[in-house]
This record gives structure tokens, sequence and C-alpha cells, in this order.
């Protein structure tokens, strides 16, 4: 979970291969909003915030390798707001 400079606590989660995202708002969260990636199974998830949401992830794709990506969930800076940029793979490892 990281806060934006507007105060803006928002949390990302990884269900199986998908990551979703909520923000608090108003004493409530709102409704997931998937990313439109694709990932066999997410294994780790850090973020942080300036000016947008910057995400590392773990996890493996369909080939079974291991990856460690980056990506940016957009709050108007570098990507426009609630989009996601593409996933930069950082590191990878073959399957076995």
């Amino acid at each position: 979970m990281a806060i934006s400079d507007a105060g803006v606590a928002r949390l990302f989660y990884g269900t199986g291969g998908d990551v979703r995202t909520v923000a608090e708002s108003g004493g409530g969260w709102s409704s997931p909003a998937l990313w439109p990636h694709a990932a066999a199974a997410i294994t780790g998830l850090a973020c942080s915030y300036d000016l947008d949401w910057a995400l590392a992830l773990t996890g493996s794709d369909a080939g079974g390798n291991g990856h460690l990506w980056t990506c940016v969930y957009g709050d108007g800076y570098a990507a426009s707001p609630g989009a996601w940029s593409p996933l930069l793979s950082v590191a990878e490892t073959s399957g076995g």
C-alpha cells in the first residue's frame, strides 16, 4: 500500500496471476481495478508513490520462468490516472 501526495491510500494485491488495486476514499474502499497483463502467478509485490504508483512484482509466466517486473499505475504524471504501463522485465530465470 502507498499513499499519494493528495492523501489517497491505494492498496495493490495479487490474486493468482492477476494484480488488483483499490483506493480508500471517504472511509470506504473502491471497487477493485484489474490490471491488463498476463502472468501465471504473482508471488511478491511492492509499491511506492512518486507522482504515480510504482510497482515491483515477482512471479512466473505460463512457461514457468521466474520474473522480476516493474510497472506504473497512473495518477496523471507518467501515465494517465487509472492507466497501467506495460510490464518491464528487469530479470528472468528459466523454469526448472
